[in-house]
């Protein structure tokens, strides 16, 4: 690479950074990453380590090889209950998401594994020991399949044969589309500057004027 493309990405990645980046204290578990999961009862235990509560809501998105659904996780939810209506052969990948955490499971090569990430609450200083870490991120907007709403809780696209019940009910004048939040963690390459992606995960579901789902 010449020293003069060096020149430019860096630029670039600076006029990115201010425009985009944000600092958060964040930290990763289990220390030994990724953590997995060997049967029904493992899983039980790692959704009922990771998924706290703090006074708000998850919301659970399930990918299997039949279909995509979602779920409302809050302090009256059964974990029990909702783990036992996970088939393991046939889930693809699951994510527990909120505004501060997410518990990602996937399967790969015929093996389950899991990934908890935590960011702080007011992004203060926390000690070492509870390992937390400044990092770079910045957000992005993802739009959600379904282009019409029925019955409030309901994302259809008769083209692609896309139907999508949501954890929600939104009102007529709330329509679609609606957008994953996606916060992306960075670093940047020692050699040249550029930006590298090392986690990603879902922060919240939001309407078409940028406010919360979880306030309909």
């Amino acid at each position: 690479m010449s020293y003069d493309n060096v020149i430019i990405n860096n630029e670039r990645i600076r006029d990115f950074k201010e425009k985009n980046i944000k600092q958060i204290n964040t930290r990763v578990k289990p220390e030994s990453l990724p953590g997995k999961i060997i049967d029904k009862s493992s899983l039980n235990a790692t959704v009922k380590e990771y998924v706290k509560y703090k006074d708000q809501s998850y919301i659970m998105l399930v990918h299997t090889v039949h279909n995509v659904y979602f779920d409302k996780i809050n302090l009256n939810t059964d974990l029990d209950e909702v783990v036992s209506t996970l088939e393991l052969k046939y889930v693809e990948q699951i994510r527990f998401f909120s505004e501060f955490s997410e518990l990602f499971i996937w399967k790969q090569d015929n093996s389950i594994y899991f990934r908890f990430r935590e960011d702080e609450e007011d992004n203060s200083t926390k000690k070492d020991s509870e390992g937390y870490l400044s990092r770079d991120y910045y957000e992005e907007f993802h739009i959600m399949w379904g282009t019409q709403l029925k019955e409030g809780n309901t994302l259809l696209e008769e083209e692609r044969g896309i139907k999508l019940e949501i954890p929600y009910t939104l009102k007529e004048d709330a329509p679609p589309p609606l957008r994953f939040v996606v916060r992306n963690y960075i670093d940047y390459d020692k050699k040249d500057g550029f930006l590298e992606f090392f986690d990603a995960r879902l922060v919240k579901i939001i309407k078409r004027d940028g406010s919360d789902i979880s306030n309909s």
